[in-house]
């Protein structure tokens, strides 16, 4: 794994396991840095939809066009 020393990984996710991933890479360090929890509203349709894509934009830009404080959003299809 030493073939280039200039080069560097970093990787990040929340369901990683930090210990196969060390072991991995020939125990490579491991540098954990806690986040910071946010209040999440999560949401579903009632049925399922066609065109998921296409329903998860249009819901985005519904969202957007009526909430009154900002924010951020993350959709998962």
């Amino acid at each position: 794994m030493r073939q280039r020393d200039d080069l560097k990984v970093i990787l990040m996710s929340a369901t990683l396991d930090a210990g196969k991933f060390s072991k991995y890479f020939n125990e490579c360090p491991l540098i954990s840095i806690p986040g910071k929890c946010w209040p999440v509203e999560i949401f579903y349709t009632p049925e399922p939809e066609k065109d998921y894509i296409e329903a998860a934009i249009r819901t985005c830009i519904q969202i957007h066009l009526t909430e009154k404080q900002k924010g951020s959003g993350l959709f998962f299809g």
